[in-house]
């Protein structure tokens, strides 16, 4: 983050385009909101050495139109709090984040929350998120992989067909036929991959 970012009316300034340079529209289609508990050291924290106006500016100043942003939300914590900030950025800042709900995850935890767990955050507060991830499919559990095909999955893919979200997949190594099959088989879903 930019620490020169300290107050709404430093927000009027935008980066000149250079000449010859890109001068549309920009997307950024990855952009996670830290965390608002249990960040590392010299990590940002929301709220904390990070507001949703630091990054709303930021955006603004570098000309980008609006992000696909990925809201952590914790089923250990009251999540309907973690919600509730992502209810705040999007009123705030109306198509400038586009909430997509992202289920923290840990090396000795599968990459996602139970399809029960994820009917229940997505309920809290209904039409909200846009989104579903990102969601890593590498590496978990000392190695394992979790491909698009596996069981968990299998289960929250209707959920989200029904509401209408995007799934946001970071891959792992040697998932190609995988993801062919889960498209076949959910070519109702837009993932983005």
């Amino acid at each position: 983050w930019l620490p020169w970012l300290t107050s709404a009316a430093e927000c009027t300034q935008t980066i000149p385009p250079r000449a010859g340079a890109y001068a549309g529209i920009l997307i950024d289609t990855h952009f996670h909101i830290p965390q608002t508990v249990d960040a590392q050291p010299g990590q940002p924290e929301l709220g904390e050495n990070v507001t949703l106006a630091d990054m709303a500016c930021t955006l603004k100043t570098e000309g980008t139109k609006s992000v696909f942003a990925f809201f952590p939300v914790y089923e250990d914590f009251d999540y309907d709090l973690f919600i509730q900030e992502a209810r705040r950025a999007e009123t705030k800042y109306p198509k400038r984040f586009v909430p997509f709900l992202m289920p923290p995850t840990s090396d000795d935890n599968p990459p996602t929350v139970g399809a029960t767990k994820l009917k229940k955050m997505l309920n809290t507060d209904k039409g909200l998120f846009q989104g579903y991830g990102e969601i890593g499919l590498y590496e978990f559990d000392e190695g394992v992989d979790y491909p698009p095909t596996s069981d968990i999955f299998k289960r929250i893919y209707p959920m989200v067909r029904r509401n209408n979200l995007l799934v946001y997949f970071h891959p792992g190594e040697d998932q190609a036929d995988q993801f062919v099959k889960t498209l076949a088989r959910h070519s109702k879903i837009n993932f983005i991959v």
